[in-house]
């Protein structure tokens, strides 16, 4: 590990390093172990992020379980819309050939017609002609 002071850089010494090993130990090991209450928190807050753990890994799973049962019954419902759309694709093109034969017949039936009644008004004045 290498310091800077005063622009100088050096290598930290044996002083140094027994220097921060004292602190690290009082800080963290004496904070912790000396007492007992220090154990205590200490056990509480491990318990405690413990089973704040627990419970994310739960709601992570249900979480997981309830997207896959929506995305399964979103693909059902997408299918099922897929055939009614072809259901309904089909009727119309049904309907549409329909319409087109009812329309040429319907035409056909007014040229038979139309062709009748110049028969019949043909032979209605050839009656009075005689």
């Amino acid at each position: 590990m290498w310091c800077c002071t005063h622009d100088t850089f050096f290598s930290p010494s044996a002083k140094y390093t027994k220097e921060i090993s004292k602190l690290f130990h009082k800080v963290f090991v004496n904070s912790i172990g000396a007492d007992a209450t220090g154990v205590k928190y200490y056990r509480v807050a491990v318990v405690s992020l413990g089973l704040l753990c627990a419970l994310l890994l739960v709601v992570i799973i249900w979480m997981g379980t309830k997207h896959t049962a929506e995305r399964d019954q979103q693909q059902r419902n997408k299918d099922l819309l897929q055939l009614t759309n072809n259901n309904l694709t089909q009727e119309k093109d049904h309907c549409q050939a329909r319409n087109t034969n009812l329309t040429a017949e319907k035409e056909m039936l007014q040229k038979a017609s139309g062709e009748y009644s110049t028969i019949t008004d043909l032979c209605s004045s050839d009656e009075h002609l005689e």
